[in-house]
């Protein structure tokens, strides 16, 4: 046998074992499918729609986005940040977040660039930050200021401010939001 033919038989080898390959995935989830529809609840007599992805068993509650998350309709002109779900973030702890009137809080960037801001954001968010942006209607133009947590004393928001710093290389600063 000379060596193009075994190229040729070797290629046609490989094709149909790739083919075969593909045709048993496409069968098994097929197969997979039919058993996920089956055990999905019945929704008032009507049969299963097409391309509906299928449901886990009878009883498990159906979660949108934001109910896992615990939240309702995301606050106007606000963007929270999820932590990244690996390692342990760098968000308040829970029984220091308060509310706006009298917290500190750390401002990393204010600006008219609201690109710039959400790249900023999305950079914080990405290494564990708890950030949102804050846009602020001003004469001029929105005004968008990329923030992270708010606690009751102003040590922990300094301690943040440092880290930011430190490992992040920006230049925040901490702020009291209304004041008492």
């Amino acid at each position: 046998m000379s060596a193009g033919s075994r190229t040729r038989v070797l290629l046609i080898a490989v094709f149909g074992t790739a083919l075969a390959l593909v045709g048993l995935v496409r069968w098994a989830g097929r197969i997979a499918g039919r058993a996920a529809v089956s055990a999905a609840p019945v929704r008032s007599g009507a049969p299963p729609r097409t391309g509906e992805p299928a449901r886990a068993a009878a009883g498990a509650p159906e979660l949108s986005f934001y109910r896992a998350l615990g939240r309702g309709a995301a606050a106007p002109g606000r963007r929270d940040a999820t932590p990244p779900a690996e390692g342990r973030s760098m968000s308040p702890a829970p029984g220091d977040v308060v509310p706006p009137v009298g917290a500190y809080l750390v401002q990393v960037m204010a600006t008219r660039d609201q690109g710039q801001a959400e790249r900023l954001h999305d950079r914080l968010s990405r290494r564990g930050y708890a950030s949102s942006i804050v846009e602020d209607d001003v004469p001029g133009g929105p005004i968008y200021r990329v923030r992270i947590g708010r606690w009751k004393e102003r040590g922990p928001a300094d301690a943040m401010a440092k880290t930011i710093r430190d490992k992040e290389g920006l230049e925040p600063w901490v702020l009291q939001e209304g004041g008492p």
